[in-house]
Order: structure tokens, then C-alpha cells, then sequence
């Protein structure tokens, strides 16, 4: 197995890329390299190398460890963000009518105003996306086409 078959396989089972990297290193985040001596699994934090916790001269076989390794984390994906808590209900209420559990979650974003989060495991990625489309769902009013746009000015 190459990195890049390794890195089909990762998304083809739902991990989330937001929790490793491959050929490069991650800001925090496993990560598998070459160093050229050999493969390299090993964790980053805040840019800073940690010891490598596997080591080979075979890709194929970091590949394979990596695999493993990496697939023993629960990955979490966003599926929605979301101003308003009866939205956030909505959309938990909507993924689990489909059979996909919901995991909510809640965010201080600044003094008491909340944002409501919702995310699924693994491969219910897949599944909320057909379900939803584009991800993550936002409230109306974020979403609206050129928000942003109209609000560029404000930090220009």
C-alpha cells in the first residue's frame, strides 16, 4: 500500500482528515512521513514533532500501521453549526429519523451566546450527506448567498 492508497482507504471508511496527515505534517494531528531514513508514525503538536511511535523502512508497512492506528479513533464529523437551539433539535430529530445518530454538542462562542453543534461518527458521514447535502448546515440567516460578501467590509 502507497500513502495515497492509504489516504483513499482512510476516507473511503470515514476518518476524518482533520485527525491525521500523510506526506506532511499536521498542526496537531498524527502524522505519517518519510524522513529519509524511513516512514515516520509519529504525533505534532502545535508544529513540534513528538518521538515517532512506529518506524520503518517499508511504506507499505507504515501504511498498514497507520491504518490501523489511525481507524482506532473515533471520527467525528461536523454535520451542522447552528445559532438557534430548536434548529439544532430539528436537524438531531432529522438525521435520527434516518437511523443516524446525532451527537450534539454546545459552544460558548461569546458571553451567554451559545452555537449549537451537531456531529456524527465514521462513516454516518456518508449518510448525512445524502441526507443533507452540503455540510455543515447553517441557520438561514449565515447561509444566506453573499452574506459574507455584505460583511467583507467590516475586517477589509
Amino acid at each position: 500500500m502507497t500513502t495515497a492508497d492509504l489516504n483513499r482507504r482512510l476516507l473511503a471508511e470515514g476518518a476524518n482528515p482533520a485527525n491525521y496527515a500523510l506526506n506532511t505534517r499536521s498542526y496537531d494531528g498524527f502524522c505519517l512521513m518519510h524522513n529519509g531514513r524511513g516512514w515516520a508514525v509519529f504525533y505534532s503538536e502545535r508544529g513540534k514533532d513528538q518521538e515517532p511511535i512506529f518506524i520503518s523502512s517499508d511504506e507499505d508497512a507504515a501504511c498498514r500501521y497507520f491504518f490501523d492506528f489511525v481507524m482506532q479513533m473515533e471520527h467525528s464529523h461536523l454535520v451542522g453549526f447552528l445559532r438557534s437551539e430548536p434548529a439544532a433539535r430539528a436537524l438531531q430529530a432529522r438525521l435520527a429519523a434516518a437511523g443516524i445518530t446525532p451527537h450534539p454538542f454546545r459552544v460558548l462562542y461569546a458571553q451567554n451566546d451559545y452555537r449549537h453543534g451537531v456531529s456524527v461518527i465514521g462513516k454516518d458521514i456518508f449518510r448525512a450527506q445524502a441526507l443533507l447535502g452540503p455540510l455543515p448546515v447553517e441557520d438561514a440567516e449565515e447561509a444566506r448567498p453573499g452574506l459574507w460578501e455584505r460583511l467583507r467590509h467590516l475586517w477589509a
